[in-house]
């Protein structure tokens, strides 16, 4: 798993949608793209509410894709999702309250449908001014639910994007598998319809429709399994993309974003807060393009540089790795308690700095700091 990452996510504990990363339970096993969406593999969920809730280890299939070269820093391991207490202020709040039509499915992701009778890909072009995160939330709310937004429902699924890292599809299922929505008790019809409306923003054609709905009444696929179909097709890449989403599934998006002032200020702060001088031309325009398509977050950005080689090559004391780590997902100098605590779990060898990584990561003020560049955490 040298050159892989895990995406994500969210996993239902009861009734409630609880945010955190995900991690390789055993990182002597490397999947391949022949393996996407078919073998499970055991990982480790980190809520970001540590004081809640607590790891957890669960099987799940994966969307696998081809790794990308790197010109500069190289990508390594996804940090261990050890859950380690940090007595100050890493710990996420308080989970909001779900609002309005929030049921989630099980975090366990449906193996991807069968390919797609003629259903071509049509590019979306990005629209002027360019959509929101905020707009994105409420064409969900009018095409699959058929009404408008409330207020505390659309500020708590922006967020949850934004600060949260969640995906295109996630957010899709959330709404499709909604208690609103099975209220609705639609027909597979009217179903596949919506699915059509959902993640391609047009009418179904005829002989796709057909497929689709023959699969569900035969009972070759179930409603999970179709949408995972949607999901991994390049028409809601595409839709993800112009909206500045990442898709959550395996197609290949038609539209490129070209990095804002915002991104490229983004990865600038990496190398200055991380290795401690000004970026070269190819590898910021990497890091920035990475980014701006969200074939990296940035947890993976952040990532790539802590563990690079040039950034191993510095032999950084654990003092001096705990003090760049504040400065780059906190903004912030160290406060002492917080700082004595991590330097002390590295000393002692409780902790690895991957483990020590994933502790800053997954903290709120780090959502923060992605949500005001733009970047998906």
């Amino acid at each position: 798993l040298a050159e892989s990452t895990l995406a994500g996510g969210t996993v239902l504990c009861g009734s409630e949608y609880v945010s955190g990363t995900f991690a390789w339970a055993d990182d002597t096993i490397a999947p391949t793209a022949a393996d996407s969406n078919k073998t499970e593999y055991e990982v480790i969920f980190t809520p970001d509410n540590t004081d809640e809730f607590v790891p957890v280890t669960c099987k799940v299939t994966l969307a696998v894709a081809e790794p990308t070269p790197v010109p500069t820093a190289t990508a390594t391991p996804a940090p261990t999702a050890t859950a380690t207490p940090k007595p100050t202020a890493t710990t996420a709040p308080t989970a909001t309250p779900k609002p309005t039509a929030t049921t989630a499915p099980t975090a366990t992701p449906e193996p991807t449908a069968t390919t797609e009778p003629k259903v071509t890909a049509t590019p979306t072009p990005t629209a002027t001014p360019k959509p929101e995160v905020k707009d994105f939330v409420e064409r969900l709310y009018g095409v699959a639910l058929g009404r408008e937004s409330d207020e505390e429902g659309l500020a708590y699924w922006v967020d949850q994007v934004k600060k949260s890292g969640m995906t295109g599809g996630d957010l899709a299922k959330n709404f499709l598998f909604s208690d609103e929505f099975i209220s609705k008790n639609v027909s597979n019809e009217d179903f596949v319809e919506t699915l059509y409306k959902t993640f391609f923003d047009r009418d179904s054609e005829a002989d796709g429709k057909a497929y689709w709905v023959g699969q569900l009444k035969s009972g070759a696929m179930d409603k999970k399994t179709v949408i995972e179909g949607f999901i991994n097709s390049d028409e809601w890449a595409t839709l993800c993309t112009t909206y500045g989403i990442p898709s959550g599934g395996t197609g290949k998006s038609s539209v490129t974003i070209e990095p804002n002032e915002q991104i490229v200020a983004f990865a600038t702060r990496l190398y200055t807060t991380c290795l401690g001088r000004e970026p070269e031309a190819d590898g910021l325009k990497y890091w920035s393009e990475e980014l701006a398509n969200f074939r990296v977050s940035g947890t993976n950005a952040a990532l790539g540089f802590f563990f690079s080689d040039e950034f191993v090559g510095k032999n950084f004391s654990n003092e001096e790795y705990v003090k760049r780590l504040y400065l780059t997902f906190m903004d912030r100098e160290y406060e002492q308690e917080g700082f004595d605590y991590w330097v002390g779990q590295l000393n002692s060898g409780a902790a690895t700095r991957v483990d020590v990584f994933n502790g800053f990561s997954v903290s709120p003020e780090f959502g923060n700091i992605c949500a005001s560049y733009g970047i998906i955490r």
